[in-house]
């Protein structure tokens, strides 16, 4: 008997990430809808987050033959989904496309009239829609019935009536429990790390929200018993050994809008013996007491945020935090008791063993440059060891984005139409970002790319396997009229991953970043995450230095947090400093070690072998006093060169290709990355014929690195034989850097 054929996928959906390193490989809400299809009897398949470049992606899209793809969009994602959009329509012209999401939501014609490769939107909840849009692509139904559909016809884009929100009136309580289980069903199988929903909705007004245009300030519930399945089914397929600290997010608005429902729930997981896990949410201070804190602990909570705002009470009231309606300014106390009540909780909170954090955003309606620092300053007195330090920013549809003018706010339209830049009515950015905020981390994670992806010091990013994908770095650059070079940065780079520009400070050139930024959008480079340093030689307090600037950060919606500089200086000269540290140094520059002569590699000999009279005044003490790392770092460890998997790209001027920055050529701009990297592999089972590397003592433990500048290759070896804790000093100086980061920045360096 013949097998039947398997029926190709009525449509394929998509998530494009913010960033390489997020967390979660499929997303809930598309999950939500693909349980539904099912239950309709309709294959939908998501195809998982991964280190894709926009080529890849898109024939892994078109392998599923299906009629229809669709593509989750968030403002910050809308330059990516119009790039992946373009070229499914390049390849496949017949193929229809939809979009859903927030953007699709609150800017459907929009996006629609300047991406023409977009077929539909779905506004809104995304099960019925989409259900009811592959019926009419069967021809089974009108399309003009299909409410939460924009969609052409004729060269216009039609708009149908928004659908109503999705719940069972007669189940109080228990509302989406009409909707399918994405985890019951088999579309997710728990160790996704795509968290939960038990509602949906939130009851407040908050002008800036992108939120009650689209749940009408409404809260729909699963009920408790779902809740508790859906959760088995993630503890169960996570290992016991890592529950512990496996994370399981809460994405409600407001998991305390029902006081006594999130206790019930708390108390639910305790009684099924759930708590093992480590969970996440969101909460409100007004709606969250001492009760629901201790169930919350006892369920296994370990971080809560709380949604502050604002620290001044006419402010919240201008947002309506609190009232749903203007009220006149007479009387605060409300305002007053919702920021006392953020202290009293976050207090608790810390007492039993919770994390709490607070989200801030600045540049809020009304808000005066004082009225910011006195936020920032109520967020200091919290004594929090994080918070969100964010900036306005307008979404389309929102009450405050249709009364901007009434508060001097004013937008423009970025180069890639979204997101909308915001300008404010005082400068935000005279406002510092405080060393708790996350943005802080977000220091800590761009320091880390330039130490261990440019300069290849051994950090822990590397160690954590969160930089694995291929880097691109141009060094003194200059042919940007080349449509060629673009078509291969395209072939090469992995989705929202950063690109890196070295220059020689008198090769620079001012106009740069506004060059770049615009060939960034004509070029569809599917990337906003751009970087540009310059190097300099120079002598101070008679150190030789090299030093790295950054200039600018390419998105010129975000400035430099930090004045970022990495100086570069020899272990000869590191190890004539004073035991001060550093000494001649900047105090906000990371200091990377380099080996560079025959004097250097001598001292390095004697720091990884010869026994320490003083510790404490030892040029390895020194080391880690200066937060130091060496470049290329990683040809000390036991793990396999990464050159191996061609993790880094260096492209010179003449368009060759280097590995590292004191590596060999490998291959040229226009080469596919898979090949040169295959080249490489051979080349490193030659090398190791000829080094005799099987045969060596040091086999197991040695990178074998291709280009050990300025050692020989023997000398080089010799280093490998003879130093067998060397790696384990390399990593000192990284867990040092990391505790030495922790204790300064007051934050956990757990990204």
């Amino acid at each position: 008997m013949k097998a039947s054929k398997i029926k190709n996928p009525e449509i394929v959906f998509i998530c494009p990430r913010f960033y390489v390193s997020r967390s979660f490989t499929l997303s809930l809400g598309v999950s939500y809808i693909q349980a539904y299809l099912l239950e309709k009897g309709i294959r939908a398949p998501q195809i998982a987050q991964k280190d894709f470049n926009v080529y890849s992606l898109v024939d892994d899209i078109l392998k599923h033959n299906s009629p229809l793809v669709g593509i989750t969009c968030y403002d910050t994602t809308y330059y990516v989904v119009k790039i992946i959009s373009q070229l499914l329509k390049t390849k496949r012209p017949g193929i229809k496309i939809v979009v859903g999401g927030p953007t699709a939501s609150s800017s459907d014609e929009l996006i629609m009239n300047d991406c023409p490769q977009i077929d539909f939107c779905v506004r809104g909840e995304g099960e019925y829609t989409v259900y009811e849009l592959i019926r009419f692509l069967r021809g089974g139904i009108p399309i003009e019935g299909i409410n939460g559909l924009t969609y052409r016809k004729n060269k216009k884009i039609i708009v149908n009536p928004d659908r109503l929100l999705i719940k069972d009136v007669s189940q109080r309580g228990s509302e989406l429990d009409i909707l399918p289980s994405p985890y019951l069903k088999g579309i997710l199988s728990g160790g996704e790390g795509a968290g939960l929903l038990t509602s949906r909705g939130c009851l407040f007004k908050c002008t800036y929200c992108s939120a009650p245009p689209i749940t009408q300030s409404t809260v729909r519930y699963h009920s408790t018993e779902r809740i508790i399945s859906e959760l088995r089914k993630i503890h169960d397929a996570i290992a016991p050994a890592q529950r512990p600290n496996y994370r399981v997010s809460i994405w409600d608005d407001n998991f305390a809008s029902n006081t006594e429902r999130s206790k019930q729930i708390c108390k639910a997981i305790i009684d099924n013996k759930l708590n093992d896990l480590i969970y996440y949410s969101e909460l409100r201070a007004d709606r969250t007491d001492k009760d629901l804190l201790e169930l919350l602990f006892a369920a296994g909570f370990r971080h809560v945020n709380f949604g502050l705002e604002s620290a001044v009470p006419r402010i919240l009231r201008n947002v309506k935090k609190l009232y749903c309606s203007d009220i006149p300014y007479a009387n605060m106390r409300r305002e007053e008791k919702y920021l006392e009540k953020i202290k009293e909780n976050v207090k608790l909170a810390k007492a039993m063993g919770i994390t709490p954090t607070v989200s801030v955003i600045l540049g809020l309606p009304g808000e005066t440059l004082e009225d910011g620092k006195k936020t920032v300053e109520f967020v200091r007195e919290l004594g929090i060891k994080s918070y969100y330090h964010n900036h306005l920013i307008l979404f389309p549809k929102t009450e405050l984005y249709n009364t901007r003018k009434k508060f001097g706010l004013q937008i423009r339209k970025s180069d890639d139409i979204l997101p909308c830049f915001v300008k404010h009515t005082y400068d935000i950015f005279k406002i510092p970002y405080g060393s708790n905020s996350f943005e802080s981390k977000l220091y800590y994670m761009v320091s880390c790319y330039f130490t261990e992806v440019v300069f290849g010091s051994w950090g822990s990013l590397s160690e954590r396997g969160l930089f694995s994908y291929p880097a691109i770095i141009f060094n003194n650059f200059q042919q940007w009229d080349n449509d060629a070079l673009f078509e291969w940065i395209r072939k090469n780079m992995i989705i929202s991953a950063p690109l890196c520009f070295i220059y020689r400070q008198d090769l620079y050139k001012p106009h740069f970043s506004k060059t770049l930024r615009r060939l960034m959008v004509t070029k569809s480079i599917p990337t906003r995450e751009c970087y540009c340093l310059t190097t300099d030689n120079y002598t101070k307090n008679n150190i030789g230095l090299e030093k790295f600037k950054l200039l600018t950060k390419v998105k010129p919606q975000h400035k430099s947090l930090y004045p970022f500089s990495f100086e570069i200086i020899s272990l000869s000269q590191a190890d004539k400093l004073n035991f001060e540290p550093k000494q001649g140094l900047e105090k906000e520059s990371e200091v990377i070690v380099s080996l560079e002569t025959a004097e250097d590699v001598g001292i390095f000999k004697k720091l990884i072998s010869a026994p320490v009279e003083n510790p404490e005044e030892s040029l390895l003490a020194r080391l880690i006093s200066l937060k130091a790392s060496f470049v290329d770092g990683c040809r000390w460890l036991d793990k396999p060169c990464p050159a191996l998997e061609l993790k880094k790209m260096f492209v010179q001027p003449d368009n060759t290709i280097k590995p590292c920055m004191h590596g060999g050529l490998i291959g040229k701009v226009g080469q596919n990355h898979d090949k040169i990297a295959i080249n490489l592999r051979k080349k490193f089972e030659k090398l190791q014929k000829e080094r005799g590397c099987k045969t060596c003592p040091a086999n197991n433990r040695c990178s074998k690195c291709f280009f050990p500048h300025p050692m020989s290759v023997r000398e080089y070896c010799s280093v490998r034989r003879s130093s067998p804790h060397i790696s384990k000093i390399i990593r000192l100086l990284v867990i040092m850097k990391d505790l030495e980061l922790q204790r300064s920045m007051g934050v956990l360096v757990n990204v």
